[in-house]
């Protein structure tokens, strides 16, 4: 076997004061609070209910008034006959009271209306909540359309992006759940109804949710136009069940509204109420793009499926909501102020570092899940929001947290990363295709990032790649734009493409004491990091040792 090693350590270096290229790439008044019990209003929302300010939902939106700043509602249990338009200007968060904040199952809030979309005229004025803005999270409430078997009738139209729902019940028969556009997630949601109940051109997330039908018919109906557009809908870890009915055979995972419908089914159960086919027929020239992954139970026996693929992989969340989904789907999943692990994100505890750098204000250490199969980037992200601004995020020694997405810096403001364990990426060609940088910092107004840890860019499979493919080029660490930012004391190792990157209008960005290596174990020697290409950072030329 050949080796290519290549390394160097770099002392003292400071682009921000070498003038580097600035579009060349060198490689309502009152704060709130998240609830403290399901059973309470948060501090700062406004209440509805028994003994509250308000008797109905919708005075209380009307009161927020024409303001843009951050609100919520908490609403005591009961029964609301209320047809609500959401399109308040700041981002909205509407509590329902629960005994139990993880699911639906103990939810106490009913918003129900009754009336069809050719009575109302259309879908969107048929539905008993119709949200236009985005940014806004629903926490658990039922919400029902009354009208029954017989025509279209929406319980929610989500028409906005990043919109988000956490244990709440979305009732009806046909067009149950309109996900209309934009980005959305859902988690540990119940959807019931019969007839297309899931449908729309969103780009939707169902998280652990359960699927109910309640009679014959397709569940998802997707809308999807063009081959070029990048929605999906995907269900991970559903539950795909009969309210009762006898349906055994009569539903179908989903049939194309438009002609290039997609959907992932994926580690998912479900129950015998699938029909042998799996998909149905609805637009005419259809080519759908239907796939299910790891699925089980007596409805996913794919032998006689119509359309199916058989996907060799599960489909991250970021693939369908992006790589800063993060930064608006909640990390607890229940709007309390205590987070819990889950399969997108993981728990922050605040605890002192091992050994911090000046750190003066909060001190976050994520919880890292321990296998190279789950992400560990929505949780660093969690810890940069959280103690960001003048705080420390601490990567323990002896810890090793995986990168399988993009590790945005968003929100860091003269913070302090202290690095003192490892951040590994996945070498997921598939996903890191087209992405810019593994570790990304935009704009970011002051960092020390510091520590002795190791950042590994587990770039073997990447070189291998670039052998016959140089279009693959993710950078390992990249700054674009931002000022004051110093690097002192870490490792780098085995970058898939470049090790830094800057551009944009950076300034005072200062490394020292860094050291950086790329072995390969194959033929095909580390990509750009031997400093013979115009694209290596700040052409230097390392000593190339070949054995």
């Amino acid at each position: 076997m050949r080796s290519f090693f290549s390394t160097f350590t770099l002392l003292g270096f400071i682009p921000g004061l070498l003038a580097l290229p600035t579009n060349s790439d060198v490689h309502v008044g009152e704060s709130l609070e998240k609830r403290g019990a399901p059973t309470t209003a948060p501090k700062g929302c406004l209440s509805v209910g028994s003994g509250s300010t308000y008797s109905t939902i919708a005075s209380a939106i009307k009161a927020l008034g024409s303001s843009k700043n951050d609100a919520c509602i908490f609403i005591k249990g009961g029964t609301y006959k209320e047809q609500l338009t959401i399109d308040y200007a700041g981002a909205l968060t509407l509590y329902g009271e629960t005994a139990d904040a993880s699911n639906y199952k103990s939810n106490k809030v009913l918003i129900t209306h009754g009336i069809s979309s050719p009575a109302a005229g259309s879908l969107d004025a048929s539905s008993t909540i119709n949200i236009r803005v985005p940014n806004f999270k629903l926490y658990n409430i039922n919400v029902e359309n009354s009208f029954g078997n017989g025509a279209q009738a929406v319980a929610v139209t989500a028409n906005a992006d990043k919109l988000s729902f956490y244990g709440c019940s979305f009732l009806g028969y046909q067009d149950t759940l309109y996900v209309k556009t934009g980005t959305q997630y859902y988690s540990n949601c119940l959807i019931k109804g019969a007839v297309d109940y899931i449908f729309g051109d969103a780009s939707a997330w169902f998280e652990s949710c359960t699927v109910m039908s309640n009679g014959p018919g397709a569940i998802t109906a997707s809308s999807r136009t063009t081959s070029d557009e990048s929605t999906w809908y995907v269900f991970n870890n559903a539950n795909v069940v009969s309210d009762g009915t006898n349906l055994v055979g009569k539903v179908f995972l989903g049939r194309p509204w438009r002609v290039n419908a997609r959907v992932m089914f994926q580690k998912s159960q479900l129950s015998n109420i699938i029909n042998a086919a799996g998909w149905t027929e609805m637009a005419d020239g259809a080519t759908p793009k239907y796939y299910e992954y790891k699925n089980t139970g007596d409805g996913s026996n794919t032998s006689k499926r119509k359309w199916t693929i058989n996907a060799t992989g599960a489909i991250s969340i970021n693939t369908v909501l992006g790589d800063s989904y993060s930064s608006w789907v909640d990390q607890s999943g229940t709007g309390t102020v205590q987070s819990t692990a889950s399969t997108s994100v993981a728990e922050v505890k605040s605890v002192a570092p091992a050994k911090s750098s000046a750190a003066k204000g909060p001190v976050c250490t994520p919880v890292a899940a321990g296998s190279a199969s789950k992400d560990d980037a929505p949780a660093i992200y969690a810890a940069i929001q959280k103690c960001g601004n003048g705080g420390t995020v601490v990567i323990p020694a002896g810890k090793t947290y995986y990168l399988n997405t993009v590790l945005n810096f968003d929100g860091c403001k003269s913070c302090v990363f202290q690095l003192d364990g490892t951040l590994k990426a996945s070498d997921d060609l598939a996903y890191w295709e087209g992405k810019t940088a593994i570790l990304y910092l935009k704009n970011i107004p002051g960092l020390k990032f510091t520590g002795a840890g190791v950042i590994d860019g587990n770039g073997q499979k990447a070189w291998d790649r670039f052998a016959t493919d140089s279009t693959y080029s993710p950078t390992l660490f990249y700054i674009d734009g931002g000022h004051d930012i110093n690097m002192h004391g870490w490792k780098m190792i085995n970058p898939p493409n470049v090790f830094h990157s800057v551009k944009g209008n950076a300034l005072n960005i200062a490394y020292s004491n860094l050291n950086m290596s790329a072995i390969s174990t194959s033929k095909n020697e580390p990509k750009n990091t031997d400093g013979k290409s115009p694209s290596f950072l700040f052409n230097l030329r390392p000593k190339l040792i070949k054995t």
